[in-house]
């Protein structure tokens, strides 16, 4: 009975010994111009399929091949990002994130929303999946890319600004020049390059480049790219998933196994080895690597001590990033850059190890692949002429300004033809916003001329209007359908006088996006792209916006 006595008041002495402390860690850092900045880029490689199907990756299922959920990622992200304002996350893979999406409550879509919007979650790359750049058709390519992006826009109103192909083996010119500067994004990041030409490229400096896909289109063609120093995962030493093997951080001196200084020395070796074979002050750090994050928490946990001490410590300065941070880095660092002109094929991983065999091998499927593109790029034309003869958009010589005084239309008045299945509103023009297509269900008729688009009309002080793009032209015309389907346009004949043929000027001249209205007419002057004509809600604003 004393011995009983005596443990209970020694275990009650020690819990009473143990102070209680709720450890806040301070994640708040930003870019500090004097030191090495390490970027801490948390990120999730979830391969849209590999050695299982895109559905079981999702799902979690037949994990006796692999033990992978990319469903348990972002059910496990979102929380961990809400838990700190500062943390940070990219998503690349549309292939799974809209089946992830499309299962979400509204009020969890809205969080993620204003994740999105806060700059916590950033989409990168944004296509369906992570393409090949060798064998794949390059119309291939732009598909799965413009499915993606277009998904992001309509849910997110963003457009993904970082071009990141880290898995494909080697890396095509064309893939930096058409989806990467053609596409707008501000940088390129990759992984797999030849282990010799990354060791040279380590000694020089010269793993991130000026990489210009197309010798023949010059600066144009130019794209800010990199790659990495060891593929696309942690310095080793800094994997957190749950079931990883490197030491946590472990900052309760209570307990077992403390190790703050010496992660933190950990963290600072690898990060000068980095910066030695990096140019500037700043070096990315890909926090994640195949289908982690499944446990968001582990990592997020790990990375925000890292910061914490790192920043005490004050040899360098860690903070959260993203790919799009570090690029904004780059460019104000005004470093000179080696210029790449080539691509980066042949692929060896490591000696005798080349992957060019990859690209000749399981020949059947690739050729059920190319041709299967081919059925899909006739029925997509299909559609685009289903379209045009739906729409009935018409014009005459190949010119949209050439149809003189008499109709005084800019290019949305001209003639409509009802089709209940793929149009049931009509057309709306603003000049003080962007060009509307409205499906709605009131007639099929045309507002009033007196709104117009500066990119497909310019009035003249000729033609009685005031001098500039977003003015009217001083009459009054309507364009309507009538019941046979045939469009017509009636002017004001009291302002024909004051009319002049060349007062409509050329589209390249005036047209706010040259190549936008260009590619919607073809040779016969008919709409022949059914995507172009709904770009114009976006793209094409009136002068006053």
């Amino acid at each position: 009975m004393a011995n009983k006595l005596m443990l209970l008041i020694f275990v009650v002495g020690f819990a009473l010994c143990v102070e209680s402390k709720y450890m806040v860690y301070n994640t708040s850092a930003k870019i500090v111009p004097d030191k090495l900045n390490v970027h801490l880029v948390p990120h999730s490689h979830d391969d849209v399929g590999w050695l299982k199907t895109v559905d079981q990756y999702y799902v979690g299922s037949n994990n006796s091949i692999q033990g992978a959920c990319v469903q348990n990622v972002l059910d496990s992200l979102i929380p961990a990002l809400l838990a700190d304002e500062n943390r940070k996350f990219i998503y690349v893979e549309q292939a799974f994130f809209q089946r992830w999406w499309r299962d979400q409550s509204p009020a969890t879509q809205k969080i993620v929303r204003q994740l999105v919007d806060a700059g916590q979650l950033e989409f990168i790359n944004g296509g369906w999946c992570m393409h090949d750049e060798a064998a794949t058709h390059y119309i291939d390519m732009i598909d799965q890319t413009t499915l993606g992006h277009r998904y992001i826009k309509e849910q997110f109103n963003v457009t993904p600004r970082i071009g990141w192909q880290i898995d494909p083996f080697g890396h095509s010119a064309v893939q930096a020049y058409l989806l990467g500067a053609e596409l707008g994004f501000d940088s390129f990041f990759f992984g797999r390059i030849d282990y010799q030409d990354r060791a040279k490229r380590k000694a020089e400096k010269a793993l991130e480049v000026v990489w210009q896909g197309s010798k023949s289109l010059g600066s144009s063609a130019q794209i800010f790219a990199g790659a990495f120093p060891e593929n696309y995962e942690p310095p080793s030493g800094f994997y957190f998933e749950v079931n990883d093997d490197s030491d946590i951080v472990q900052d309760d001196m209570n307990l077992f196994d403390y190790n703050v200084q010496d992660r933190v020395n950990d963290f600072v070796a690898a990060a000068f080895s980095q910066a030695n074979i990096t140019r500037t002050n700043h070096v990315m750090w890909t926090m994640g690597t195949d289908f982690k994050y499944q446990y968001a928490r582990t990592w997020f946990r790990n990375m925000d001590k890292l910061i914490h001490y790192v920043n005490e410590d004050g040899r360098v300065n860690a903070l959260y990033s993203t790919p799009s941070i570090y690029t904004e880095a780059k460019y104000a660092s005004k470093e000179s850059w080696p210029l790449k002109t080539d691509d980066y094929f042949p692929y060896a991983d490591r000696i005798n190890a080349y992957w060019t065999g990859y690209f000749t091998s399981r020949p059947a499927i690739k050729h059920y692949v190319r041709i299967l593109s081919g059925y899909y790029l006739a029925a997509r034309q299909l559609e685009s002429y289903k379209l045009q003869m739906s729409i009935g958009v018409k014009m005459e010589n190949n010119g949209i300004f050439k149809y003189g005084c008499k109709t005084r239309a800019s290019i949305v008045y001209y003639y409509l033809e009802p089709d209940k299945d793929m149009l049931t509103g009509l057309q709306e023009l603003s000049t003080d916003s962007h060009v509307h297509i409205s499906l709605r269900k009131p007639s099929l008729a045309l507002i009033p001329s007196t709104r117009r688009c500066n990119a497909v009309f310019m009035d003249t002080e000729e033609t009685g209007g005031s001098k500039g793009p977003d003015t009217g032209i001083g009459n009054k015309e309507t364009a309507s359908v009538g019941e046979n389907g045939e469009g017509s346009i009636e002017s004001d004949p009291e302002s024909e006088s004051d009319c002049e043929e060349d007062r409509f000027s050329s589209a390249n001249e005036y047209c706010g996006d040259e190549q936008l209205v260009n590619n919607m007419f073809d040779d016969s002057g008919l709409n022949s792209n059914r995507e172009m004509l709904l770009q114009m809600e976006i793209r094409l604003t009136s002068s006053s916006s």
